[in-house]
């Protein structure tokens, strides 16, 4: 039997902090700091003047203004001297990854002695992605506690081989004089043990220890073999607990995973969790050439970073009638109340504002028309149902598809588009109510990921169980819905002027049928459309839209 010399050696990729490039030149002269998580480009106050400069980024080839926005990891801050210094992070939504680089493009523009804008500058700002089996920064390692800290190799290891594994070194701790530091550190000893220890704080939330457990190890001694109340150690021969392994020419691969268990509270039907997602993949690779020393990578997979963290406002809609079918031009204020013949289409547009982050989408829960401006008015008729035309109309609601390419909209999925055909409401005896129609919407906003998406599916033939000659009393409001309305009452009654020109016209009529004889009948009638103003609302008045991740 042939007996493998197995040697590896961690490579760990991990991005760490050291200057970085822009334009390929000296980092120094523009203010670009590579930091462990960002971007930090420092614009001095000689260069801004005073006025704020004018910040775009570039994002999948169209640019955008770049502002502060914590979904999507920037930041701007201005300092006391003048300086601003613009934060963005590696994982949010305006950096991409370009070979071994993260990339962000960058156009600035600065106002001139007398007020003008001058030609915009365009930087692009890079910063390294390079693996590495380095120790942890000064900084990092003395923010751990000495109750906290978990032996790194051996007691007797120098200043050098400490930091060569990953470590800290702190000559003072007789105890732990080198410990582990970074979030994971992963080792494949010459002897076939891996060694993985995992900071608590590798997760955001932190991630529960206590949970972490080797998804294919049957065996109960392959638990943690040392814990603090950060960090924790697995020790364990690479032909146990569940490892695998695959040969491949003379390179032997190993490999398993951790993760941890998500604890689920149920109540009445309910589960909620407040864990985060953890899952970990190593992959040791050893020589099974004899007498052959490699110096071959122990990879680290780990998830892609999670969405972000969701919660209530404050956002902003608004809901508005467009004057065609292009959506081009749209109703004021002052142009209200709309006037509409029977089974004349309304435009209706409901649109998120003051947002950039491309992952968000609007999702219409209900749509529905009220006689009146009051939302939750007994007489109702439904529009849209989970955000579908509601099927038991003879004139459905149309959903109108959004053409990015023609309309020159930045964030079509912030937009929702449907068209009713004009109706009025009518008593039990078939008269008109008024001819005032009101719109209501409820909505919420959808955070999709790789994982999860936001799709409304609707189905492409709707079944009628319900026979309807003309619009009457129908419930659609529930009281826990998220609504939305205008924040007071809009008039749109048909003016004197209109009552009066169809009270000639209907006395002509009347005259020439008695005269003539002849039997005719004509019937115009308008109707008023009410589109519910500018929805522009907060958490802080009332929790109407929830950001949820559905």
């Amino acid at each position: 039997m042939a007996h493998w010399r197995m040697v590896g050696w961690l490579i760990l990729v991990l991005v760490l902090a050291r200057p970085g490039m822009l334009d390929g030149k000296d980092t120094e002269e523009y203010g670009l700091t590579c930091g462990e998580d960002g971007f930090m480009y420092t614009i001095p106050k000689s260069q801004i003047g005073d006025s704020f400069p004018k910040l775009m980024i570039m994002v999948k080839g169209s640019l955008h203004e770049l502002t502060e926005d914590v979904s999507c990891g920037s930041n701007l801050t201005e300092h006391s001297d003048g300086s601003l210094t613009i934060t963005v992070s590696y994982y949010g939504c305006y950096v991409s990854q370009m070979d071994d680089s993260f990339v962000m493009a960058l156009t600035i523009s600065y106002k001139d002695d007398y007020g003008a804008w001058k030609i915009p500058e365009e930087k692009e700002l890079k910063c390294p992605i390079r693996p590495a089996m380095d120790a942890p920064s000064p900084s990092q390692c003395a923010t751990i506690d000495k109750r906290e800290r978990l032996l790194c190799g051996n007691a007797s290891v120098s200043s050098n081989q400490c930091q060569s594994l990953g470590c800290c070194y702190d000559p003072s701790d007789r105890v732990n004089t080198c410990y582990y530091g970074n979030k994971v550190t992963a080792q494949c000893t010459n002897d076939g043990i891996f060694s993985v220890a995992i900071s608590k704080y590798v997760t955001l939330p932190n991630v529960d220890l206590g949970a972490v457990k080797l998804t294919r190890a049957i065996d109960t001694n392959c638990g943690p073999t040392t814990t603090t109340d950060s960090f924790l150690l697995f020790q364990f021969p690479l032909s146990a607990c569940g490892t695998t392994s695959k040969l491949v020419g003379s390179i032997l691969f190993y490999e398993n995973e951790l993760m941890a268990k998500r604890a689920v509270q149920t109540w009445q039907g309910s589960s909620i969790t407040r864990d985060s997602t953890f899952r970990l993949t190593i992959r040791c690779s050893l020589s099974s050439e004899m007498q052959i020393p490699l110096h071959i990578p122990v990879n680290v997979f780990t998830l892609a970073p999670p969405p972000g963290v969701t919660s209530q406002g404050p956002l902003s809609l608004e809901l508005r009638i467009a004057k065609d079918v292009r959506y081009t031009q749209y109703y004021t204020d002052g142009e209200y109340p709309i006037l509409k013949v029977l089974r004349d289409p309304v435009f209706v547009e409901v649109r998120l504002l003051q947002r950039v982050d491309p992952q968000l989408v609007l999702f219409l829960q209900q749509c529905w028309a009220t006689p009146t401006v009051n939302p939750i008015n007994p007489i109702q008729w439904p529009l849209l149902l989970n955000g579908c035309p509601f099927p038991g109309d003879n004139y459905a609601t149309l959903i109108s598809s959004i053409d990015q390419s023609a309309s020159g909209i930045q964030f079509p999925s912030y937009y929702k588009r449907f068209i009713v055909d004009t109706f009025t409401f009518t008593d039990a005896t078939s008269q008109p109510l008024q001819g005032n129609v009101y719109f209501h919407c409820s909505a919420s906003v959808c955070a999709q990921s790789a994982t999860q998406s936001c799709s409304t599916v609707c189905p492409t033939g709707f079944f009628v169980t319900l026979v309807v000659s003309g619009r009457s009393k129908k419930h659609v409001y529930q009281p826990n819905m998220n609504m939305v309305s205008s924040h007071g009452p809009i008039d749109f009654r048909v003016s004197p002027e209109n009552l009066k020109m169809r009270e000639s016209r209907a006395s002509a009529v009347m005259t020439s049928v008695l005269w003539v004889g002849i039997v005719s009948a004509l019937a115009v009638v308008c109707v008023a459309v009410a589109a519910m103003g500018i929805w522009r609302f907060s958490v802080k008045r009332k929790p109407n839209v929830t950001l949820v991740n559905m």
